[in-house]
């Protein structure tokens, strides 16, 4: 693959994971951003860092799928601070400390799984090893050693609170190895399309090079199943008698109550927890994490029990089953 492709690649991507990635943003630090690339090009990006201003904070991982790619983003210290405090809900500091970095791992995990769900809806996997986060005073504190020669850099404005800051990614792979693997008889992209689009292939697929034998590939075709199928004439399913043995978990819900970490934090012997329901509200019981029913507590012998006061309709007692 040429490294022209690649940028291209790269930034049809970016633009297919911008939402969730300002929508985790926003989430996690409590304010609105806006995020625009620009690719700086490819060829040898290790020159490129070079000409990188200090001190920066380092953010260093590996993609491992399909090809391994290393990858080195280069923040402003003034944006890790002001990330953290906004996370915490403090006063941002003036210098980048050990607790600092370890809060922004925590929330560039969350940032990748966020990402790591739009993929796995798209049929692509975005595995990520070496997760590291540092802070460098000069180039001299990064250890490329064994990253390859050619890449790619891409950089990246964020502008959050009126203010402008520039995040540099490099990316450190053989771009022209991603081709090895494939063959003349593969499926071009517009056929890959068509078939995630659930439209005919027009292809042919030998089962046999010695013999040179082909078969037709057709698109499968499945009937239709009728709303009432498997249903008996009471409206009810038929043959649920083999289900009655299953082992079911049965939950009741007192309350819930959405914390900050650092309220959890401060949690201790003899703390207080509000919930979100008033003294006397019936009680959710819920079977396989579907509400079943309502009810009350109450105490049965030196145990306490839940009175069942009200029932969901027979199609959610039956979802409940599943």
């Amino acid at each position: 693959m040429k490294n022209e492709d690649f940028n291209t690649k790269l930034n049809n991507r970016f633009e297919s994971i911008r939402a969730t990635v300002l929508d985790v943003l926003t989430q996690l630090f409590k304010h609105e951003f806006s995020i625009d690339q620009s690719l700086i090009g490819s060829g040898e990006p290790k020159n490129e860092i070079q000409n990188e201003d200090f001190p920066k904070v380092i953010l260093q991982f590996k993609t491992t799928t399909p090809q391994t790619i290393q990858q080195v983003w280069m923040l402003p210290p003034g944006l890790v601070l002001n990330l953290y405090a906004w996370m915490v809900e403090m006063e941002a500091d003036e210098a980048v400390k050990d607790e600092h970095l370890e809060g922004l791992k925590e929330g560039t995990e969350q940032i990748f799984g966020q990402i790591r769900a739009v993929l796995d809806g798209e049929g692509l996997q975005l595995d990520i090893e070496d997760l590291q986060l540092s802070m460098a005073e000069s180039n001299a504190a990064l250890d490329l050693e064994d990253a390859q020669a050619e890449g790619a850099v891409a950089a990246y404005t964020i502008v959050v609170e009126e203010q402008n800051y520039t995040v540099t990614q490099y990316l450190f792979a053989d771009f022209s190895a991603m081709d090895d693997n494939k063959t003349e008889d593969a499926l071009s992209e517009d056929e890959i399309e068509n078939m995630l689009n659930g439209e005919a292939v027009d292809a042919r697929v030998s089962i046999d090079d010695d013999l040179e034998e082909e078969v037709d590939v057709k698109q499968v075709e499945f009937g239709a199943f009728d709303d009432d199928a498997g249903m008996g004439s009471n409206g009810q399913p038929r043959n649920i008698d083999m289900l009655l043995d299953v082992d079911l978990e049965v939950l009741v819900e007192l309350g819930r109550k959405t914390m900050l970490i650092k309220e959890v934090l401060k949690l201790g012997k003899g703390s207080v927890v509000e919930l979100d329901k008033a003294a006397g509200e019936p009680l959710g019981i819920f079977v396989n994490g579907r509400k079943l029913a309502e009810g009350e507590v109450v105490v049965v012998d030196d145990h306490f029990g839940i009175r069942i006061t009200q029932l969901a309709g027979t199609a959610e007692r039956i979802k409940s089953l599943g």
